[in-house]
């Protein structure tokens, strides 16, 4: 089987997965859980609802108030009525009523006191390490909304009246007796429902089995997880959700047809929630071009698999800011706009900061170290400018690292700007209005669907199938290029090939409306062009001097004294070894005369042919095996064997 068929057989094995995943679920009864609806309560509601400690029938004797609905009143079947237990778990000595919740005497003499406006306790929380335990507090408010509250059981005990406050925010009304607070404080305590969930304090896949994430407050997948409030806040705020997938696709996905750098951007935000599946960093494309040319539109269609376009930030945020902004949208996209804003010295940290998943370690006020943010991102990034050049504003040097985090793309040099094709609009500039206005009106809705069925495929080997398509992506890739790969190339070509799987699995999940093979030829493509103009001119001025010497490996390599340890001899054209050949000054004289051996060193050095020396130098000192350590020309023999001349 070629690599190209097996690439489409695990692709049709995760699509038929995915089907028959789906039709499983499809198949199960479901289970809605809905906060009560405003309308008088039925007989049979308030036969479930009682007060433990006093017979309902009793209180209704005696009392015109009615017992509200338990709390999940839409199910499938008559058993599953009150699946959390809240109502039916109050504490004895309370009852709930539609008008609040009351201390009820402990006599039929006595009279109820009232203690606040409807209010339950729904579940109890704690973290995945067993942390942080907590009440999740259900509050109504005077126009019958209802909102979570997740009350940690330590603030209950120290920060009482900011419990309290925050009841308040949501709406809460407090008997105005004396002691309703302590009463409420109380019951709060008290109240133990046996429903359990587990917090998390970021978004994005909650835990390792990645059935669950969680997008701001919404949770896709596991009902019980509970986002904890702070995650709405800040840039998540903005993963929102607007319009349908049918007009996403039809207006952004679609129009991505016959646009290779739309499809890349779009196929890149795709990618974000498998990272963590794949055990991967962070990292994505910079798009540099000129101004106008369609950079940011490719920023807003990536967005918009998320959220609005208030999604995409700007470079020059300070170093916190970025690390607030990266942590709020983890496993998901992270756009950045002007890169030529920042500073270059800024942009070399932010750079590793940001796709290695890590804030910088901080100091409590009580001088313990405090928890470290982290997160993993795909990250889109759009300049007139690329790293390198902004490094160079400093007298810095892009590194490998950079590179290989950061990938530059050309972003200017298709037909008009990034697009290829217009789908019938009259010019670049009336096709990014028409993609700009799409983006603003259908945003969030894909993103959330696909996260939806890859936590339906985890079950079952998901990650494992996901992995091999990556890699045969990737090595297929990398085997037709004219040199062997370096990690660099090889660290590249699987960035792409990720983005390229997304982009894949995305299409067929019928959200992208693309052709099956498209967002792969998408990426292949752009790490072709990657690579061209990474090593273009650097393979152009090696093909030159690198036949003379394949010739002489494949007549003269035997001739060369074999490296013995302490019994390798002397040899006036030089040694080697398994791996590697040294060649004395005299015999790079012979191949490469006068000024000649310079260049063809150089050219080498850049191919990572001939490995360097100290301080720069094209020559090295060789081993203390080699009588005298002279200083040799040291060379890659498995890099030269398999360069292919163009």
């Amino acid at each position: 089987m070629n690599v190209m068929n097996k690439i489409v057989s695990i692709s049709d094995a995760i699509e038929a997965q995915a089907e028959t995943e789906f039709a499983v679920e499809a198949a199960k009864p479901t289970l809605q859980l809905v906060h009560p609806v405003q309308s008088e309560p039925t007989p049979a509601a308030e036969a479930e609802v009682t007060a433990q400690s006093v017979e309902t029938s009793t209180l209704a004797a005696n009392d015109d108030r009615q017992p509200v609905p338990a709390v999940p009143t839409v199910t499938t079947s008559a058993e599953a009525a009150d699946p959390v237990g809240a109502v039916s778990s109050i504490p004895d000595g309370y009852a709930l009523f539609s008008d609040g919740v009351y201390q009820m005497p402990s006599d039929e003499e006595g009279e109820p006191v009232f203690i606040c406006s409807p209010l339950r306790v729904d579940a109890l929380f704690a973290d995945q390490d067993g942390r942080g335990w907590g009440r999740l507090v259900v509050v109504r408010d005077d126009d019958g909304r209802w909102h979570d509250v997740p009350v940690l059981n330590a603030d209950l005990t120290r920060r009482a009246a900011e419990v309290l406050a925050r009841l308040h925010d949501c709406g809460l009304v407090l008997g105005v007796g004396k002691g309703s607070k302590d009463r409420l404080l109380q019951l709060l305590q008290r109240w133990k429902p046996q429903a359990r969930l587990t917090s998390v304090s970021r978004l994005g896949w909650a835990g390792e089995t990645f059935d669950s994430f969680v997008i701001g407050s919404d949770v896709i997948g596991d009902a019980k997880v509970l986002p904890m409030p702070a995650l709405g806040n800040g840039p998540a705020r903005h993963l929102v959700q607007k319009g349908t997938i049918d007009t996403w696709r039809s207006e952004i996905g679609r129009k991505c047809d016959g646009n290779p750098l739309m499809m890349l951007a779009v196929s890149l935000a795709f990618s974000g929630p498998l990272l963590a599946l794949l055990g991967e960093i962070g990292g994505g494309l910079h798009f540099r071009g000129t101004s106008s040319s369609g950079k940011t539109t490719l920023l807003r269609l990536a967005a918009s698999v998320w959220g609005s376009r208030e999604l995409i930030g700007q470079w020059r945020a300070t170093s916190n800011g970025l690390e607030t902004t990266a942590a709020a949208l983890n496993d998901m996209l992270l756009p950045l706009d002007e890169i030529a804003e920042i500073s270059p010295r800024a942009l070399h940290e932010a750079i590793y900061m940001l796709a290695n998943g890590k804030a910088k370690s901080r100091m409590t006020k009580d001088a313990t170290l405090a928890d470290t943010a982290s997160w993993r991102l795909a990250i889109i990034s759009s300049g007139e400018i690329s790293v390198e050049e902004k490094l160079k504003e400093a007298r810095l040097d892009a590194k490998t690292g950079h590179e290989v985090r950061l990938i530059d793309i050309e972003a200017d040099t298709r037909t008009w700007g990034v697009f290829d094709i217009l789908h019938d609009a009259k010019n670049a500039a009336a096709f990014a209005d028409m993609l700009r206005n799409a983006a603003n009106a259908c945003h969030g809705a894909v993103g959330r669907e696909f996260v939806r069925r890859l936590s339906k495929l985890t079950r079952t080997g998901f990650a494992t199938q996901i992995e091999a398509l990556v890699r045969a992506l990737a090595s297929s890739w990398v085997g037709t290029l004219p040199s062997a790969p370096d990690g660099q190339i090889q660290r590249v070509a699987r960035r792409f090939a990720i983005i390229a799987v997304a982009g894949r699995l995305a299409t067929g999940m019928k959200l992208t409306g693309w052709s099956d093979d498209a967002a792969v030829e998408a990426a292949r493509t752009a790490f072709l062009d990657w690579y061209e103009r990474r090593f273009g001119e650097k393979r152009e001025a090696v093909d030159t001097v690198v036949e003379p010497l394949k010739t002489f490996l494949d007549n003269e390599l035997a001739t060369l004294s074999p490296l013995r340890g302490d019994q390798t001899e002397s040899n006036l054209h030089g040694w080697r070894d398994d791996t590697r050949a040294y060649l004395t000054a005299e015999t790079w004289a012979r191949l490469y005369p006068e000024t000649e051996g310079a260049r063809a060193a150089k050219a080498l050095l850049d191919m990572q042919m001939l490995l360097p020396g100290e301080g720069g130098r094209t020559m090295r000192r060789a081993s203390r095996h080699i009588p005298g350590r002279p200083r040799l020309y040291t060379l890659n023999l498995e890099r030269i064997d398999a360069y292919k001349i163009s």
